[in-house]
């Protein structure tokens, strides 16, 4: 719980945050340089020694790759699915995949942030979509009751 309240977890609350922007833009590089910076933010300034522990547990760190990289692809197909479903939802024509490898590279390196921001994200905003389609004639209402009122004015 102490944790929580250092500004040591808020350090890593933007970060893990300024990963999820990154990916959102199909940014690698920038993912890249948030996780480099995060690094050395951990092993310099907020002493938590990385390298040590790289040094001290080579094995852990394999098994931690051969775990992360399987997780990330099997994530990217998930979520081409999902985007594909959504562009298809939204009216778009079928993407050509050379296009979107970018995005989907994206995917695979930074599943983890993906997933987390997939499951609120998209979750919320499918919430909030089902949410206007229910209210949409009282919004449509007060936008012909104000604008009928205007035209009143103007005869």
């Amino acid at each position: 719980m102490t944790f929580i309240l250092t500004w040591q977890f808020f350090v890593c609350l933007l970060a893990f945050i300024g990963l999820i922007i990154a990916v959102e833009n199909e940014g690698n590089i920038w993912g890249l340089v948030i996780i480099v910076a995060a690094l050395i933010t951990l092993q310099y300034w907020l002493d938590i020694k990385v390298l040590s522990f790289i040094k001290d547990h080579p094995w852990h760190i394999v098994i931690g790759i051969l775990i992360y990289f399987p997780l990330g692809v099997v994530w990217s197909i998930v979520k081409w699915w999902f985007h594909l479903i959504k562009l298809k939802d939204e009216g778009e024509s079928k993407p050509k995949l050379e296009y979107n490898k970018g995005k989907i590279i994206c995917w695979m390196s930074y599943w983890p942030a993906s997933l987390f921001w997939t499951l609120c994200h998209d979750f919320v905003e499918k919430i909030f979509n089902i949410l206007f389609e229910k209210f949409k004639k009282i919004y449509q209402g007060i936008c012909d009751k104000v604008y009928k009122e205007e035209g009143k004015e103007n005869e």
